[in-house]
């Protein structure tokens, strides 16, 4: 009986707490909602060649890649990196040697036929070193005087860019020589900075 009465007791504690709780003059109500925004980037088209080509050479592609924000819901930046190739496994640096190239990109233009010149591609930003993925930033894979909605940052939905490549083929090679080489750049959207 004891133990009848302290639960009756307490019951009648715990509710008059629960009445005091919600007694407020104003009363509050917090409202909660998970957005989960989905990233997505597509390219118009998945490989540019640059062509036979001498060692020692310079180019810039002649035809942008055309990146757009294809997510629905997400503004976007984009990171860059790019790879060794393959079959031959000619190394990615920041500057050509023996079996070792290098390739630059910048987001510019308003068309896919705005090519920015050699000048543009700035030597200590502009790398796609091989290894993790590199926000863009204002000044990372851009030209710094173009407009920030020429660069590869704060994408909106649908918004569209065009990535140019400048590539410096190996001083020498002792592998590879009249072989196709494949490097892969990756695009990856992510969340603005």
């Amino acid at each position: 009986m004891k133990r009848i009465m302290g639960i009756i007791i307490g019951l009648v504690l715990l509710l008059g707490m629960v009445s005091i709780a919600q007694a407020a003059n104003p009363a509050t109500v917090d409202v909660k909602v998970t957005v989960t925004a989905v990233l997505s980037v597509a390219v118009d088209r998945t490989m540019y060649n640059f062509g036979a080509q001498n060692t020692s050479a310079t180019t810039i592609s002649t035809q942008a890649i055309t990146v757009t924000n294809d997510s629905t819901s997400a503004q976007e930046s984009y990171q860059l990196n790019g790879a060794n190739t393959s079959p031959s496994n000619w190394t990615l640096a920041s500057a050509p040697a023996l079996n070792t190239f290098e390739l630059r990109a910048v987001f510019e233009g308003t068309s896919d036929s705005d090519q920015p010149a050699e000048g543009d591609f700035d030597t200590d930003v502009d790398d796609l070193a091989a290894g993790s993925p590199v926000y863009c930033t204002a000044t990372k894979f851009a030209i710094d005087a173009s407009p920030a909605a020429q660069k590869g940052i704060n994408v909106p939905t649908s918004g569209v860019r065009y990535l140019w490549f400048l590539m410096k083929t190996p001083t020498s090679v002792s592998v590879g020589s009249g072989t196709e080489q494949t490097s892969q750049v990756t695009i990856t959207a992510a969340y603005p900075e």
